[in-house]
């Protein structure tokens, strides 16, 4: 959730689909599937916020592979389920089917996208082996997620429902998904 949020004009982990933040919704998705949840936020968010488990993105300005790489650096021998605080239809059953299938011998287990035209990198497990190889990549310039799992062994599996890979990033987006 550390970005900026620019197109939305406020947090969008703050925006309330379920009746309380996105960011408590997911926490509540995620508590029963995870040892610990961490939440990559940004300056402003370290600040604001209250969780004990954040982690200050180290990258800012690169997007969701700047907190993975945070996430990586902090605890190198963990495998990350990553999920993005702006997809207000993600569901426990996704994530459950996404654990379910987890291969440990790839860099990454992942979903499809919705049109199956590559990995869906943002609700994804990766996988301790993948830290390393991940900032090397990063270090060479390389900054998407997608590509990575593209170019890297990952298994990738046909979400049971792809609408919950639609974004809210704008006012429109959030009146339409609630």
């Amino acid at each position: 959730m550390g970005g900026q949020s620019t197109r939305m004009g406020q947090d969008k982990s703050a925006l309330d689909y379920h009746g309380k933040p996105q960011r408590e919704y997911l926490t509540d998705l995620l508590i029963p599937l995870c040892t610990a949840v961490y939440w990559s936020v940004n300056e402003v968010q370290a600040t604001a916020l209250s969780y004990t488990n954040r982690l200050v993105d180290a990258y800012p300005q690169t997007g969701p592979l700047g907190g993975l790489l945070t996430a990586f650096e902090t605890y190198p021998d963990v495998a990350w389920l990553i999920v993005p605080c702006d997809l207000p239809r993600l569901d426990a059953g996704t994530l459950e089917i996404l654990l379910q299938h987890r291969n440990p011998a790839a860099m990454a287990t992942a979903f499809w996208d919705a049109d199956h035209s590559g990995p869906e990198p943002l609700v994804s497990l990766w996988e301790p082996q993948a830290g390393p190889v991940l900032h090397a990549w990063f270090q060479a310039g390389n900054r998407s997620p997608r590509r990575f799992l593209s170019t890297h062994t990952a298994t990738l599996l046909d979400a049971p429902d792809t609408r919950v890979f639609e974004n809210v990033n704008d006012w429109t987006g959030y009146l339409q998904a609630r």
